[in-house]
């Protein structure tokens, strides 16, 4: 990316230090705080809750069992659990916290509203996500809310942790490929043992742009070889 942008035809004023320094700390955080983020609240609720962890060992498990070849990012996506697990990590760990507004260009109708052009409109992901009238119980970490068909369908069409339309997320495949393939390899390999923590202090604390945490950035645990 460097690279490109100082060999580019930009004029001079777009290849200083500042910009280049910009863009780098914009790829380094979207690219690797966000799936850390998801990935940590993920490993929380699997390593604290048996009857999840139990499910998702057991249908991994079942690729192991049909062939001594290394499992495929194509066949963990298959997975409806493991699926539903990063689902639900994503719902309450999504990458932006902020409201992500563009502004109308044009006066819009939308049911009884008139908005003028030049209004910002934009959605706040982590609201939509814990809204109650989209996802029951919505604090509650609860990967089946993506399984069963009528619901999960439902829960689908409101979810976008990597936003929606011409500003989705450009890293969003790399993403989901990173988190099926890191939970996959640690639930199979180790476990966890956590303490000193609960599931509040893994929830949206304050907006850093990303989504801040009584937690910050940590995760203690103990981690031991699974002998399963």
């Amino acid at each position: 990316m460097v690279h490109a942008i100082v060999n580019s035809d930009l004029p001079s004023t777009e290849k200083s230090f500042e910009r280049i320094h910009e863009e780098v700390a914009t790829v380094t955080g979207a690219g690797f705080e966000t799936s850390a983020n998801a990935l940590r609240l993920i490993l929380f609720h699997v390593y604290t809750n048996d009857a999840i962890l139990g499910r998702l060992r057991e249908e991994i498990s079942s690729l192991t069992t049909k062939s001594s070849e290394p499992i495929t990012l194509r066949q963990l996506e298959q997975l409806p659990y493991l699926t539903g697990v990063l689902r639900e990590g994503l719902r309450l760990s999504p990458g932006v916290a902020s409201r992500a507004a563009r502004i109308t260009d044009k006066d819009l109708a939308y049911n009884d509203w008139c908005i003028p052009a030049g209004t910002p409109v934009g959605m706040t992901t982590i609201l939509i996500h814990t809204d109650q009238n989209l996802y029951p119980d919505p604090m509650c970490f609860n990967p089946d809310r993506w399984i069963d068909q009528g619901a999960g369908q439902a829960a689908v069409s409101k979810f976008a942790p990597f936003s929606r339309g011409t500003r989705i997320c450009l890293g969003m495949h790399l993403a989901w490929a990173e988190m099926y393939l890191v939970l996959a390899a640690l639930v199979q390999r180790f476990s966890f043992t956590i303490e000193g923590v609960a599931a509040s202090d893994f929830e949206l604390d304050k907006d850093n742009f990303g989504i801040g945490t009584k937690a910050g950035c940590n995760l203690m645990a103990r981690v031991d070889p699974y002998e399963g």
